[in-house]
């Protein structure tokens, strides 16, 4: 008697000539001379084959005392197409020299009677035998009368494309000891496994949504039936609703019902601050799924999270304070994200500087937030030139300025103007502004009653170039209500690429004050970033308010301009 050894796969040189490929447990003496001659040229080849890495390390002591020399590699014996009429080429089979039968393609198996499958002589007759069938994910149905009568079938993969199994499929498959269903699967034809006389487990996979539909005498014939799992399945028949056991199942004319409840878990944006979620469900059985192409599919915990998004700022979300102490300032700033509107203050305090040019003194705050700089400039000295009705003044810059009309006899006051134009600034004999550029006004009369009208201006500064490829650009919008009205919102609405901005185009920022009051000024300083300056920007004045009747309405200024510096 020798010792039989099986080796990993090699190319098959001179132990082919022997025809060595099954364990060896006896041999004739002659054989056995010839063949213990010839180890030792074996051994050189394959030592030089391992030389040159064609065979793995593992194999290099193999070759010791009376040691007999088998490989072992599966290789195809038998091939075909097996898928239904005219669509046998989409379905085709393959047989290895282990016995394993593997079944590929999309769409359904044919189905046979007892005799006419095409691996027939391969059930339990012609070497190799089926001992094993695989039936890989694309097929739709094992047909009826299969895997009839494969006496050593031991074991099956069903994948979850899978959605019934023929009659009499497997019947009769006498070692087939356990078998998985997948919850793809909704029909089971009768006989399916009857007389599988070896069969001990069948695993149903847990069942969601779909019932399943058990045939008459699928299981019968199977007496060492002992487990199913899960446990606690349910069947219905004949209206009345029961606990699923084994015989139950030999008999057939089932439905098993699904065993799994799911939850619904909504779908959660996540927020800067907070994780969302996409939506999932929670399984009564502990697991957790989502809804894919109709299917409700498997997934792992947590893999429905969405992380935070994180805080979101731009050149319009610093808010500075300047408050003066003595000959300079103290400053701060807070920093509001765009999507949230939380305000953050930085851990860095801004650094201040001061200039002075031809008697202008510049105050320039700056911050590094995020990696990014901003900053801040206030012009001491700024002052502008005030005309009202030809008397000229200078005020400095947010000075507020009163302006008074004198009503004629016989007349009625119409409005300010801005002097040589029909650009009405105020309805007000009394007109209340603040100094933030160079006006000149003048108040108009007219022989008959003025309707009162809202009022609406919209101011842009120049471009300021403020170094480091910034620019500074201030927008100033006054509105004035008549007596009666209410305002809803205001906002300043600006834009780099949109020419007509409006509080719902794309591509436009929209600065809502927080003012409520019938007259109000509101203004905003924005520095510009290197990109940013190099762009023109559009900017108008927006209001929302309701007349003395309670009807809303909504109304824009003109669009105004800032071209950049170079332009």
């Amino acid at each position: 008697m020798q010792k039989c050894v099986t080796i990993p796969q090699v190319k098959r040189t001179c132990l082919s000539y022997f025809n060595i490929n099954t364990s060896v447990t006896q041999m004739d003496s002659p054989f056995l001379d010839v063949l213990f001659c010839c180890k030792k040229v074996i051994a050189g080849m394959l030592s030089l084959a391992l030389v040159a890495g064609a065979v793995p390390a593992s194999v290099g002591g193999f070759l010791t005392g009376g040691t007999a020399i088998v490989a072992s590699a599966a290789t195809e014996v038998a091939s075909g197409d097996c898928g239904t009429t005219g669509h046998q080429t989409e379905v085709t089979w393959t047989l290895d020299s282990d016995g394993v039968l593997t079944i590929s393609g999309t769409g359904p198996m044919a189905s046979y009677s007892q005799k006419n499958m095409p691996w027939e002589n391969y059930r339990k007759d012609k070497t190799p035998k089926i001992t094993k069938i695989v039936v890989e994910p694309g097929i739709t149905k094992i047909g009826d009368y299969a895997f009839y009568n494969c006496t050593s079938l031991n074991k099956v993969t069903i994948p979850n494309t899978v959605t019934s199994i023929g009659a009499s499929s497997f019947k009769w498959c006498y070692l087939l000891d356990s078998v998985y269903i997948p919850n793809s699967v909704i029909s089971i034809y009768s006989s399916a496994f009857n007389g599988c006389q070896n069969l001990k487990t069948v695993n149903f996979e847990d069942r969601i949504a779909s019932s399943l539909s058990i045939g008459s005498g699928c299981f019968v014939s199977c007496n060492e039936l002992a487990t199913i799992t899960p446990s606690g399945l349910m069947y219905s028949s004949g209206g009345k609703t029961y606990s699923l056991s084994e015989d139950a199942l030999r008999s057939g004319n089932i439905t098993i019902l699904p065993n799994v409840t799911l939850a619904l878990v909504p779908a959660v944006e996540a927020t800067c601050k907070t994780n969302g979620n996409s939506a999932y469900y929670e399984g009564s059985n502990g697991k957790y799924y989502t809804l894919i192409n109709n299917e409700y599919v498997e997934i792992e915990p947590d893999s429905w999270i969405i992380p935070a998004t994180g805080h979101t700022y731009d050149e319009t979300s610093p808010m500075w304070t300047w408050i003066r102490n003595g000959d300079t300032y103290d400053v701060s700033v807070k920093f509001k994200c765009k999507n949230c509107g939380d305000i953050v203050t930085p851990e860095e305090t801004p650094t201040l500087t001061i200039t002075e040019n031809d008697g202008i003194k510049t105050f320039t705050a700056s911050v590094t937030y995020n990696i990014i700089e901003y900053q801040s400039t206030k012009n001491e000295s700024t002052s502008y030139t005030i005309t009202i009705n030809g008397n000229e003044k200078q005020y400095k810059y947010g000075t507020q300025v009163k302006a008074v009309a004198n009503v004629p006899a016989g007349q009625y006051f119409e409005g300010w103007y801005e002097t040589g134009t029909d650009n009405k600034i105020s309805g007000s004999k009394t007109y209340y502004f603040y100094a933030t550029r160079n006006m000149n006004i003048e108040p108009r009369y007219s022989d008959n009653i003025v309707t009162a009208q809202p009022v609406l201006t919209m101011n842009i500064s120049d471009r300021e170039d403020i170094g480091n490829g910034k620019n500074k650009v201030s927008f100033t919008y006054d509105w004035e209500l008549p007596d009666g009205y209410t305002l809803e919102k205001a906002a300043i609405v600006r834009s780099y690429e949109v020419a007509e901005p409006n509080i719902s185009t794309s591509d436009t920022n929209v600065h809502y004050t927080a003012l409520t009051n019938a007259r109000g000024t509101y203004r905003i300083n924005l520095t510009m970033g290197t990109v940013s300056a190099a762009k023109t920007l559009r900017v108008c004045g927006y209001i929302k308010y309701k007349d003395n009747n309670g009807e809303s309405h909504e109304a824009y200024t003109d669009v105004l301009t800032s071209a950049p510096l170079n332009q």
